[in-house]
C-alpha cells in the first residue's frame, strides 16, 4: 500500500515538475529575448541587412536631362529640349534576382 502511494506521489511530482519547468523556461527565454541588448541589436542588424538585400532588385532611378541649344536652325528665341528616361530589364531578370535574394536572406537568417 505504501509502495503504491509513494509511486503515485513520485509520478505526480515528476509530471507537475516537468510541466512547470517548460512554462518557466519559455517565460525566461522570452524575457531574455526582450531584455538582452545584444540580441535586439543583432535582430535589428539582420533586419536592416535583409532590407538592403531586397533593394538590389528595384528599378533604376529615372534620369532627367535638359539641353539648351542657343544656336541652330530653329525659330528665333531660346530652344531647349528635355529628356526623361527609365531603364528596365526583362521580367526574367527580376525573377532570377528575386530567387537569389531569397537565398541570400535565408543565409543571413542562418548566420
Amino acid at each position: 500500500m505504501n509502495k503504491n502511494i509513494l509511486t503515485l506521489l513520485t509520478l505526480s511530482h515528476l509530471c507537475l515538475g516537468s510541466v512547470a519547468q517548460s512554462n518557466d523556461i519559455d517565460k525566461v527565454l522570452a524575457a531574455i529575448r526582450l531584455n538582452n541588448i545584444e540580441l535586439r541589436t543583432l535582430q535589428s542588424f539582420t533586419k536592416s541587412q535583409g532590407l538592403n538585400i531586397k533593394t538590389s532588385n528595384n528599378l533604376a532611378d529615372p534620369q532627367v536631362v535638359a539641353y539648351y541649344l542657343p544656336l541652330g536652325t530653329h525659330l528665333p528665341g531660346d530652344y531647349s529640349e528635355y529628356q526623361i528616361s527609365q531603364a528596365f530589364e526583362f521580367p526574367s531578370g527580376y525573377a532570377a534576382r528575386s530567387r537569389l535574394i531569397n537565398q541570400q536572406q535565408e543565409q543571413l537568417h542562418i548566420q
